[in-house]
């Protein structure tokens, strides 16, 4: 794996951005941070995604 970081854009509306930033702020973790984590719990199979179909 690379050991330096590296740049990922993401798409998102506004009103996530901006309710995800606040909930960031009160855990005293940048919003970097708090995607980072996420990621990094979703490649180990931390986290799983399910996609519903109607």
């Amino acid at each position: 794996m690379p050991t330096t970081d590296t740049i990922l854009t993401v798409r998102i509306s506004p009103r996530i951005k901006m309710a995800a930033e606040r909930q960031s702020k009160r855990d005293e973790l940048s919003l970097s941070d708090v995607t980072r984590m996420l990621l990094k719990a979703y490649a180990k199979g931390d986290i799983r995604i399910t996609v519903g179909m109607k």
